[in-house]
């Protein structure tokens, strides 16, 4: 969560700049996807002209405004957002840099400073081979998903059907022997006639 001095100020740089969704928002509370990441922006009106108060780290031999949040991207994504900030005159606190051997596993990245002074790290790994495993594994995730979702929604369906079906003998078991004389839900082995002679059945006694 990052405060921010003004709600419409705020919303209308992550959306045109950025170019995240907004969510559910309340009064004071924005709420945005911001590359499939969840960020809340909450009003504090206590900060004034200069928003928030700066805290500096040393990058590439000069300070800098630390981030309060860092946002993985894929390097197309990054690319893409690179140039959009750049449209629409983003401060940055680190300029978008890519390393010139992309096969060293360095990484993109760029600093923004958003109009309240919260600074957001974007960056992206350049390593060719992390960066197709990346891509496979999403692709992978959005293709599965799915089709989980809905062998979970049959077997649910499935087990309420046979919960079902075992009340509904359950019930109709108890309709009979509550229908019916009390003779009738007595044992077969009790009705049957017993020879005089013992052991076996009268229709079943040898001559």
């Amino acid at each position: 969560m990052i405060e921010v001095r003004d709600i419409a100020e705020t919303r209308r740089f992550c959306q045109e700049a950025l170019g995240c969704l907004e969510g559910p928002s309340k009064e004071e509370l924005l709420d945005f996807n911001l590359y499939g990441y969840r960020i809340l922006c909450r009003l504090n009106t206590q900060l004034g002209r200069h928003g928030v108060a700066a805290h500096y780290e040393l990058a590439d031999g000069k300070y800098v405004r630390r981030p309060r949040c860092s946002v993985p991207l894929e390097m197309t994504e990054w690319e893409a957002l690179a140039e959009r900030l750049k449209r629409h005159g983003v401060r940055f606190v680190i300029k978008p840099s890519v390393p010139s051997n992309r096969e060293s596993g360095e990484r993109a990245t760029l600093v923004l400073q958003d109009p309240s002074g919260n600074a957001i790290e974007f960056k992206s790994f350049c390593h060719r081979g992390q960066h197709f495993v990346w891509r496979a594994r999403k692709r992978a995730i959005r293709r599965w998903v799915p089709w989980v979702l809905l062998a979970t929604f049959v077997s649910c369906g499935i087990l309420l059907e046979l919960q079902k079906s075992e009340d509904d003998i359950g019930v109709n078991n108890s309709d009979i022997c509550t229908g019916a004389s009390s003779a009738s839900c007595v044992p077969a082995t009790e009705l049957t006639p017993q020879s005089p002679y013992g052991g076996l059945p009268v229709e079943w006694k040898r001559y």
